[in-house]
């Protein structure tokens, strides 16, 4: 396996193969970070408003991920697996904060996003995918325990990395895309992973 390109959303900045694109104006991790990202791509996608937080930076990372890798995708053969440490930790607390003892009525918006998998499902709905797909809560980013499930997975190329928002001063997204090369002397997956992940 090969990593062939990667992006990350941290603090303020956009960077895509350890290169800075983007350094956004609005305040880190808030919406209108988050919609100042999403209008810098210059696309149209009503339902980007819908999504919560932890969605929207898994989006707005494939979406300056996959700009230019479109042509490689495919529909049944294109994985993804994606991690973070807190699950839906942001949107979970809204949730909870909609369900009172006196009006007991959890608000049905924010219970879609109680699954981690759902920003897989933001992801593969955008670029219709339907190859398999896997989210795994891990203490911090490894490149070794991603390792171990690409080991397991049937895919042609893969979206693979570490999407966490837990609130606005702790969030970031580091996706790859990686294809497989039966070439002999390329990096271990492991150590590139960690290698993409710590060159912000």
């Amino acid at each position: 396996m090969k990593i062939i390109k990667y992006c990350k959303i941290k603090e303020n900045r956009v960077t895509v193969n350890g290169e800075k694109v983007l350094e956004t104006a609005e305040q880190p991790g808030s919406s209108k970070q988050f919609k100042e990202i999403y209008t810098s791509l210059g696309i149209s996608y009503p339902k980007f408003y819908k999504m919560d937080m932890l969605s929207k930076l898994a989006f707005l990372a494939s979406e300056y991920l996959l700009m230019d890798m479109r042509d490689k995708l495919s529909e049944t053969e294109t994985a993804i697996i994606l991690s973070n440490r807190h699950s839906t930790l942001n949107v979970d607390k809204k949730y909870i904060e909609s369900i009172d003892d006196e009006n007991y009525f959890p608000n049905p918006a924010h219970f879609v996003y109680t699954l981690p998998n759902v920003m897989i499902g933001e992801i593969s709905i955008r670029n219709d995918l339907k190859g398999e797909t896997l989210f795994v809560q891990v203490p911090s980013f490894s490149g070794e325990i991603l390792k171990q499930y690409l080991d397991s997975m049937k895919f042609k190329n893969v979206i693979c990395g570490f999407v966490e928002y837990s609130d606005e001063n702790n969030f970031e997204a580091m996706l790859t895309f990686i294809e497989r090369d039966e070439k002999n002397g390329i990096m271990e997956i492991s150590e590139e992973l960690d290698r993409s992940y710590n060159n912000f």
